[in-house]
């Protein structure tokens, strides 16, 4: 069954030489059997597939639709699904003496993105919408996770994939759950002629086969739901353990409510250079993956002297990453204000320079950046500013009264995603809100 050859990068500077100075030799994705045959239907869509005209129109698609240029109607969605989530928050608190993260976080972030994408939202964690999406979801993360494609870092293990009929499982869950559903979501949109990514996907010329536009909006859904439900999912569950640093981040938003009578907007950024280190740091100090998705060498490189084969899968070791001390002094502690001094340059932008110029490393490298990137950070935003200029997060407490924190060490691997095992905390409403 063969023999296959994985690289693992725990150097920054090399990861860049490798995935982003040969990015044009390395952006291709190993074969795997669900991502690729399954998921992706043939190099369809942007996340599983290999590069291709049609890929690279279709990623330059996404990343037009989730850019800067998209505020307007992108804002339309993450004020008031943040307002409702902060509320969740407070009620549920209020209501059972503590409140589970996970379901919450990612009901706002999957709203924003399936309005965008398709132009409406569930109504609550009960509606069969949500259910139904977050379940695809979370499916088609789990199967993609290095421990259901084991297979691709051990080929013997195939025939534990015979014997599972894998295959036949992987069929069903694509052409009998998943397709159906997008079909009925983005006819949906167009019946109701609503201005969205589907809608716009299926206007464009060269990337508007069904399939293509199909596995395109499940990929942004993925990237626009995970990476910021996750990321603030632990910032929550870390600042659980910071209460001063809470602090400081509410008087610093506090202070700019008190001189311009509203709440910061993501153009105000630059005016909570706290809060923003603070952000930052969370991400730095709990990557969202361990791995990410691999690239693959689609030839021979050469980098100082050593030589990655052709067919060479790579991946970068995230945590080992996010530790080094020659980026990042002490970096076993959490240091809230790492990132004060820094030019505040937005995360999606730094995340295609050169790791002299980025914070941090979660949304990958090369042309594999997470298109899903500037989506997230104006999402984590939204929420940062309007919880902490309401809430503070304080321990859930057990049947004897006593705090209980999360357990930062303790982490869910949900497939593509690294997730706290236990994000139940209590968001309580400040007593000395300006809102």
């Amino acid at each position: 069954m063969g023999v296959k050859s994985w690289v693992s990068i725990s150097d920054v500077h090399l990861a860049h030489q490798v995935l982003g100075l040969n990015t044009s030799l390395t952006d291709s994705r190993p074969h795997t059997t669900f991502l690729c045959d399954y998921h992706a239907m043939g190099d369809k869509g942007i996340a599983g597939a290999n590069p291709s005209l049609q890929w690279k129109k279709t990623r330059a698609a996404t990343l037009q639709i989730l850019s800067p240029r998209n505020r307007e109607q992108l804002d339309k969605f993450h004020g008031p699904e943040a307002d409702l989530l902060i509320e969740t928050f407070i009620d549920t608190t209020t209501k059972d003496g503590s409140v589970a993260l996970d379901g919450p976080l990612h009901f706002t972030a999957l709203n924003v993105i399936f309005s965008a994408g398709f132009g409406r939202r569930a109504e609550s964690l009960d509606d069969p919408l949500f259910k139904e999406v977050h379940y695809l979801m979370e499916q088609t993360g789990l199967r993609s996770s290095p421990t259901e494609e084991i297979s691709t870092f051990l080929p013997i293990m195939t025939v534990l994939d015979i014997l599972l009929q894998k295959k036949k499982d992987m069929k069903r869950f694509i052409y009998k759950e998943r397709n159906p559903a997008f079909k009925r979501y983005i006819e949906k949109a167009i019946e109701d002629n609503v201005d969205c990514f589907a809608k716009s996907l299926l206007e464009m010329d060269d990337i508007n086969n069904f399939d293509n536009v199909i596995v395109t909006l499940v990929d942004a859904i993925i990237a626009g739901t995970d990476t910021s439900a996750v990321t603030l999912e632990w910032s929550m569950v870390i600042l659980c353990h910071y209460p001063e640093v809470q602090k400081i981040m509410s008087e610093e938003i506090d202070q700019f409510i008190h001189e311009n009578g509203r709440l910061p907007t993501f153009e105000d950024r630059d005016k909570l250079p706290y809060s923003t280190s603070v952000q930052k740091e969370c991400m730095r100090y709990r990557p969202i993956t361990f791995f990410g998705l691999p690239h693959e060498a689609s030839q021979d490189i050469i980098v100082n002297d050593y030589l990655i084969p052709k067919g060479t899968s790579i991946v970068c070791d995230m945590r080992a990453i996010h530790r080094d001390e020659t980026l990042y002094p002490d970096p076993e502690k959490f240091v809230p204000d790492r990132f004060v001094n820094n030019r505040n340059k937005p995360m999606y932008a730094s995340a295609n320079m050169g790791p002299e110029t980025r914070d941090h490393y979660n949304f990958g490298f090369g042309r594999r950046v997470c298109p899903g990137a500037y989506l997230a950070e104006l999402e984590i935003f939204n929420v940062w500013v309007r919880l902490y200029a309401r809430c503070s997060i304080e321990p859930r407490k057990n049947e004897f009264g006593v705090p209980v924190y999360p357990d930062l060490d303790n982490i869910f691997n949900a497939g593509i995603v690294n997730k706290p095992y236990d994000s139940m905390v209590r968001v309580v409403k400040r007593k000395d809100a300006l809102i």
